[in-house]
């Protein structure tokens, strides 16, 4: 169970089926355990760290699949656009347009 407090407002409880508990000392082993086969889920590059993946390109599939959500702070970022004709080029996920960053 799990609730959000701020100040001193206090959501209820809601149950919590999946995820990974955070400021914890096994939150990170725990994450990649979580995340052990993204690599595997797509043939493109993938680079894990302790808390956080780079996707150097891939597809929905698995983060569906494993039921992980994006937050605001996702970005992408295209390398060598300059030889594609890359203007209009956008990332959706969710109908959640993903913002870019220039390379």
């Amino acid at each position: 169970m799990q609730c959000t407090e701020i100040g001193t407002f206090k959501s209820s409880y809601k149950r919590i089926s999946y995820g990974v508990p955070q400021v914890s000392v096994i939150s990170p082993l725990l994450f990649l355990i979580y995340i052990n086969d993204i690599t595997h889920a797509s043939s493109f590059h993938t680079t894990l760290f302790a808390d956080d993946i780079s996707f150097h390109m891939s597809n929905d599939h698995w983060r569906r699949a494993n039921k992980l959500s994006l937050n605001n702070k996702t970005n992408y970022m295209l390398l060598n656009f300059q030889k594609y004709n890359l203007t209009s080029f956008k990332v959706i996920i969710n109908n959640y347009n993903i913002s870019s960053k220039i390379a």
